[in-house]
Formats: structure tokens, C-alpha cells, sequence
């Protein structure tokens, strides 16, 4: 896992859907993720660090600006991931039970200059949409969500649909990069297992996401 990410919630999620164990001033870490929401669509895990607040660090935060905070939209979380081995299991993430099938309309997502790789294949090339075929194991479009079915819409604003191949390559080299992204729904996406394998049923319904890779 990524040692620390930057997370967008734009205007479209309601609720981010995670608790937190403490309050600022000082950095919190993450008690549970309710299941479909928006913390867990994007990968954050219990056990991880929220270490500032659209850019507002939490050591120096009055516990009603972080409420605060937590309430706009957009609104972009700096997470120092917890160690694969130290994070919790679904089962143990899922305290507050909501809809399993549900996906986030859309979220924003930073990976940092930490982020070599995207960790993600596609199935075609612009120009068009083309869809996720595959996410590595541990990758980063696997850590914030991305799933085999979701189709890339645009990246850095600009729709696959006008985009030829060598310009799609070249952005996505890029750091930071945004894409964005329709989220097959849920219950057509594979199994982990089937996933790391090949494209899923491209029938599959999307709603829309945007994702952020940033410089790392």
C-alpha cells in the first residue's frame, strides 16, 4: 500500500463514511468504514492516519474546524496508510452496515510522487472510452477503488473520445494526473480472483468517479 495518499470527496458524496478513533488537534486515526461508502470505495482501511484537511494540518487543528471541514465539498484528506499486515480485515472494517452494492457517484483520488506505477491495464485505446481490464495486486488503482469493468472517460479533462493513443500513454505517465472514471456497478464487478485476470462483462452499468494519480 501507497505510505500516503491524498483523497478528494467532491459535491456528489453525501457522507464519507468512516469514523474516527480521537479528535485534533493531533492526527487521527481511522476506527471503521461503513461498507459501500465513500471511505471504503476509495480505499481507505481502519488503522489508517488522517494527517491534514484540505491542507490544514490536524496537529494544529481545533477539533470544530476538522467538523467542520469534514462537511465540505469538496474536500481533500491527506491518509497515511496503515501496513498491509496491520490493517484490519473486511469483515472486522464493516461495523455500520449499508448497502454492499452501492458505489460512490464520483470521487477524486491523489496518489503521491510515492506512486510510480498505476497498477492498472486496459482493454482497447483511444480514441473512445476504454475500460479497466485489470488492477495489480497491491497497485495503486486498486488501492483507491478502481475495479476491471470501470470505463476511463477523460484524463486531465480531456475526453478519450477526441484523444489519440500516443497522447493517452503520455498522460498517464503523468504526475499528478486525473482521470475520469464510470464505476461499473456492483454487482457486475469480479471477484479478486477474476479481476486480476481479464476484462469483466462489459455490459456492466457505470456511475461516474474521478480519480487523481498526483506527481507521486
Amino acid at each position: 500500500r501507497p505510505s500516503r495518499v491524498e483523497l478528494v470527496a467532491d459535491e456528489n458524496i453525501e457522507k464519507l463514511g468512516m469514523s474516527f478513533d480521537g479528535k485534533p488537534p493531533g492526527y487521527i486515526q481511522v476506527k471503521a468504514c461503513s461498507a459501500g461508502g465513500w471511505a471504503e470505495s476509495v480505499g481507505i482501511q481502519p488503522g489508517d492516519t488522517i494527517v491534514s484537511v484540505n491542507g490544514e494540518d490536524l496537529q494544529d487543528m481545533a477539533v470544530e474546524d476538522f467538523k467542520t471541514l469534514c462537511k465540505k465539498r469538496p474536500v481533500q484528506f491527506s491518509v497515511e496508510q496503515a501496513r498491509a499486515g496491520k490493517a484490519q480485515s473486511t469483515d472486522e472494517q464493516r461495523d455500520v452496515v449499508q448497502d454492499p452494492s452501492a458505489r460512490p457517484s464520483r470521487v477524486e483520488l491523489v496518489a503521491d510522487e510515492n506512486i510510480e506505477k498505476l497498477g492498472m491495464s486496459f482493454d482497447g485505446k483511444p480514441p473512445g472510452y476504454i475500460q479497466v481490464k485489470a488492477c495489480s495486486a497491491g497497485g495503486w488503482a486498486e488501492s483507491v477503488g478502481i475495479q476491471p469493468g470501470d470505463t476511463i472517460v477523460s484524463v486531465d479533462g480531456e475526453d478519450l473520445q477526441d484523444m489519440v493513443a500516443a497522447d493517452f500513454k503520455t498522460l498517464c505517465k503523468k504526475r499528478p494526473v486525473q482521470f475520469l472514471v464510470e464505476q461499473a456497478s456492483a454487482d457486475k464487478v469480479q471477484s479478486k480472483e477474476e479481476q486480476r485476470d481479464v476484462v469483466q462483462d462489459p455490459s456492466a452499468r457505470p456511475s461516474r468517479v474521478e480519480l487523481v494519480a498526483d506527481e507521486n
